[in-house]
């Protein structure tokens, strides 16, 4: 909250009220600056409205609020995620064919994948991606593109059978993308 002048910081938290209510809730007047600046800061919670009132300050010339002072806030969504297990995991048929991507406030991910040939070469170069976490050169192999039912702030799993779209026996690097956000939500 901005005022015209540095408001006075004792009692700040007994005028305060914020609905819904909100743990560790913390209220302290920036009287080092001359912005006026009430900050308020707690546990807030994602994707919600919040009244919050402050029913008298006081700045430091003696003038007081003539009226109790009411702002509406909505905090936004959780950041959007996408995740899947990373580092280099040999699957079986059984992994194959449910292998589990984990999204959140995200409608829209891909995965890729690179086949690896059988040379030694293409093995340490593999090796060497996977280890760096750098996208192998040339096109994908197969891209797959998947749409999850996203849920506000949810962990939402989506499970891929890669081996109904990936030769058996052959090896591929995976990359996970994220291609669309939900509910607006930040990227991190």
């Amino acid at each position: 909250m901005r005022f015209n002048n540095v408001i006075e910081g004792k009692d700040l938290r007994k005028a305060l009220d914020v609905d819904p209510p909100v743990s560790n809730l913390s209220v302290w007047s920036d009287r080092w600056g001359s912005s006026g600046t009430v900050v308020v800061s707690g546990a807030f919670d994602p994707s919600t409205t919040y009244t919050v009132t402050l029913d008298a300050a006081t700045d430091i010339y003696g003038s007081k609020l003539a009226t109790p002072l009411t702002v509406e806030l909505e905090t936004s969504a959780r950041t959007a995620s996408v995740s899947m297990a990373t580092g280099v995991q040999f699957l079986d048929a059984r992994g194959s064919k449910s292998f589990n991507v984990t999204t959140r406030n995200v409608d829209g991910f891909k995965l890729s994948a690179w086949e690896v040939d059988e040379t030694d070469a293409a093995w340490t170069t593999a090796n060497s991606n996977v280890g760096r976490r750098e996208r192998p050169s040339g096109a994908a192999t197969l891209e797959m593109k998947f749409a999850p039912a996203a849920k506000l702030d949810q962990d939402v799993t989506t499970t891929v059978d890669l081996l109904s779209k990936l030769d058996p026996g052959k090896a591929y690097i995976i990359e996970l993308e994220r291609t669309s956000v939900a509910f607006g939500a930040p990227l991190p």
